[in-house]
């Protein structure tokens, strides 16, 4: 019986230096939940929640150099606007014969097509101004010469009561514009998924409104001479080459015009853009901080303390040692008891 129990103090007393030992080395509190079932359960659900920020984040930083590809390719854009302009009014203010004309004519419409070419740009194989469509370029002439977008023409294209685009079809009947919806992602705002659709207040919209920024519809008359002009950029464009060729300075004022107004509009698309970026930065701010905390959080949970486990290793040393001394005095004393 003195043996029995010598045994379990003794084997007590290597099993808890045992444990002390494991929890140095692993840096952890348990190794089983079912050791600290309270502090387990919300260190997962704490780590749950660091996933799902860490994820965010991930969307986050993705979305930024997304949006340095859009801000790139709106300079470059807003660059051939401006070559433009000057070329319409050295168009305007000298007398051209038709070889300068032409050039001229020829310089705006190389232009157009590196707008045109601007606006399908792509990063990680994802359209920048494409909508929801990411199976080819969304903008592109058909053979009158007219841009379209997604196969509908942007002049034909219209905003309806809801404030969805839309166009007539060949019987009249009013039709969606394909793939023109919004692109929603989570960056860590609860997002909900309401009929299949992202509430707006719990996810960002990443998408760009292409058909704002380029202008859209039929257009309007000149101010001035009742010049028809487009309502999109690209259609204005090919309008501006053909007056120009044909040296109409009367529609090439109107022309001028309509082209101030809707690059207006595309800086001021630009001027979303840089809202937006902003507002993902603070988001990334705040997505780090979380994530610090959360692990901070964590630590406390589960991590052990090297300090505390130091101190308690070497008691376990300690009470180990004396353990084995006080059976060199126990024991001899015990058997020769029971020989007597």
């Amino acid at each position: 019986m003195v043996t029995r129990n010598y045994m379990k103090s003794l084997n007590t007393a290597l099993g808890r230096r045992a444990e002390s030992l494991e929890r140095s080395g692993s840096g952890l509190k348990f190794k089983k939940l079912s050791e600290n079932v309270a502090d387990g359960t919300r260190a997962m659900r704490i780590q749950e929640e660091r996933t799902h920020s860490q994820s965010a984040l991930e969307n986050v930083e993705t979305i930024l150099l997304e949006y340095n590809s859009v801000d790139s390719t709106m300079d470059s854009i807003d660059a051939s606007i401006q070559t433009i302009q000057e070329k319409v009014l050295k168009a305007m203010s000298d007398s051209h014969g038709e070889t300068n004309r032409d050039v001229l004519a020829s310089e705006i419409k190389n232009l157009r097509d590196q707008i045109l070419q601007f606006v399908n740009a792509q990063f990680a194989d994802k359209y920048l101004f494409g909508g929801t469509n990411n199976a080819g370029p969304a903008f592109d002439l058909d053979s009158d010469g007219k841009v379209t977008f997604n196969g509908v023409k942007v002049e034909d294209i219209y905003r309806n009561a809801d404030g969805k685009y839309c166009f007539l079809d060949a019987g009249g009947t009013e039709q969606p514009v394909p793939d023109c919806g919004d692109v929603y992602i989570d960056i860590g705002l609860g997002m909900k998924i309401d009929s299949g659709t992202p509430d707006p207040r719990t996810a960002f919209q990443m998408s760009f409104d292409s058909l704002l920024m380029l202008g859209y519809g039929a257009g309007k008359a000149g101010e001035k001479y009742g010049t028809p002009v487009a309502g999109n950029v690209i259609d204005l464009l090919t309008q501006l080459e053909s007056a120009v060729a044909a040296d109409n300075k009367q529609a090439i004022d109107d022309l001028q015009g309509q082209l101030v107004t809707l690059n207006d509009n595309m800086r001021m698309s630009r001027t979303d853009l840089g809202t937006r970026v902003n507002y993902l930065e603070r988001t990334k701010d705040r997505l780090e901080n979380d994530i610090d905390n959360l692990s901070e959080m964590e630590s406390a949970l589960i991590s052990a303390d090297p300090a505390e486990e130091a101190i308690n290793m070497k008691m376990c040393e300690y009470v180990w040692l004396a353990t084995l001394q006080l059976g060199t005095q126990i024991l001899p004393s015990s058997l020769l008891d029971f020989l007597r």
